[in-house]
């Protein structure tokens, strides 16, 4: 099984989503 890491970086909050090879989300969280 394959994943796939991406971070979306704004001003006010960061979010990291890793998602497998169905894009399905395997994991999804809110940085300060």
């Amino acid at each position: 099984m394959t994943h796939y890491c991406g971070i979306d970086l704004h001003s006010n909050n960061h979010v990291v989503v890793i998602t497998n090879d169905e894009d399905k989300r395997v994991m999804e969280k809110k940085a300060a």
